[in-house]
């Protein structure tokens, strides 16, 4: 089986624990990060060998290589990113629902 290739959104607490477990497992490979703070982006790329950094979520769900999303990002500006990442045919997980 081919590892799903991931992108998350969101590098704050949250979404270190999701890098954390997505590095660990065989059947992840985080192919791209984002997040609006770009430092914190750029920071858990380098921890994680992740090769694509972004500061937004447009731009890594329009990216054709990850097949899903991990929205790790406060819970009030989740729903327009799940719905744009839906519409491209993405994967979307999200903690808390929608």
């Amino acid at each position: 089986m081919e590892p799903v290739r991931l992108g998350i959104v969101g590098c704050g607490v949250i979404g270190t624990h999701h890098l954390n477990l997505a590095d660990r497992c065989a059947l992840a490979d985080i192919v791209a990060v984002a997040d609006v703070v770009e430092e914190r982006a750029l920071a858990a790329a380098e921890r994680f060998r992740i090769p694509t950094v972004y500061d937004n979520d447009d731009d890594l769900i329009h990216d054709d290589r990850v097949e899903a999303v991990v929205l790790a990002m406060p819970a009030g500006f989740r729903t327009p990113v799940a719905f744009k990442a839906l519409q491209r045919n993405k994967h979307v997980l999200l903690e808390k629902p929608v």
